[in-house]
């Protein structure tokens, strides 16, 4: 199962306002989670809400660096990541295996930071002219029932005009923070509104175009299935998860357990529909308490 037809997908994320009009925002996480039906009803039972205990091994996934140089991603290692993930992995009630030949899931960890086109200050200009075309188009609406969307219009051509001349980057960003099915249904509902874009569709092109976002994936497989597979089988994937939070304020090093704590919510569920509410993240320090290392690659 890829993570782009996971049977399901929550999308986590902040209400924002036009690039260059944040002064007041609040970030907060973006997750996009993906299960198997069988693996749901049979890890959290026909209620919901009693995990069934399971061990896994980590193996270490890419990491993605974006155009700019990060320290903070340079710094950070496999293995400190892990250890901020293992203990938000068990509120789930996902253990490291005492032995790797003995557990039931393999976790792949990726982890990095979107890549954003330079040029960036030119079309958050766009983006912003857009907010205050869409923004007048429907006072008129409002006010006496007609208006000309012919500034909207034009716009959108120019925005997506430049979309097509950067390539492919803003969907390769799509699929890195799992937003690619969200952002192809909002691309259409957006036809069908009178100013052109849906407020939605406004907040994951900022996300995928605009803000660098660090993010982290995790992808569950049936241990089972990778031992002594046949050639050409492919190991099963159980559950996978996205998450992501806008980079600018903060540095890896102190977003991972920010985000890892929301994500925990979702690890190994399958949560139907866009949750726009989420818990915010405001700018600042995040504590770490000393990570305690276990032999090979055991954490507790």
């Amino acid at each position: 199962m890829h993570i782009a037809t996971a049977a399901c997908a929550v999308l986590v994320a902040v209400s924002a306002v036009a690039p260059g009009l944040r002064a007041e925002r609040v970030d907060s996480v973006a997750v996009a989670a993906g299960a198997d039906q069988a693996y749901v009803r049979q890890k959290f039972g026909e209620s919901g809400r009693n995990p069934k205990a399971e061990s896994y091994v980590f193996a270490q996934g890419n990491s993605f660096g974006g155009l700019l140089r990060d320290s903070s991603l340079e710094r950070e290692q496999f293995m400190d990541i892990a250890r901020v993930l293992a203990p938000d992995l068990a509120i789930q009630r996902y253990y490291p295996a005492p032995e790797a030949k003995n557990a039931d899931l393999l976790i792949v960890v990726h982890w990095g930071i979107t890549y954003i086109e330079e040029g960036g200050s030119n079309d958050q200009m766009d983006m912003e002219r857009l907010q205050r075309d869409a923004n007048t188009h429907n006072a008129g609406i409002k006010n006496s029932g007609i208006a000309d969307s012919g500034a909207v219009v034009a716009d959108l051509g120019v925005i997506n005009a430049k979309s097509a001349e950067a390539g492919t980057w803003p969907e390769y960003n799509a699929q890195l923070l799992g937003y690619t099915s969200e952002y192809l249904k909002e691309e259409y509902r957006s036809l069908g509104v009178p100013s052109g874009m849906t407020e939605t569709d406004r907040r994951l092109r900022e996300d995928l175009m605009f803000d660098e976002r660090y993010f982290v994936i995790l992808m569950a497989y049936d241990y089972n299935s990778l031992k002594g597979g046949k050639t050409g089988s492919k190991p099963k994937l159980l559950w996978s998860n996205h998450f992501s939070m806008r980079a600018t304020g903060h540095n890896f090093t102190t977003a991972l357990p920010a985000m890892s704590k929301v994500a925990a919510n979702y690890f190994g569920r399958n949560v139907d529909g866009l949750l726009l509410d989420a818990q915010k993240i405001p700018a600042g320090a995040v504590e770490i308490g000393e990570p305690k290392t276990i032999e090979g690659e055991q954490r507790k």
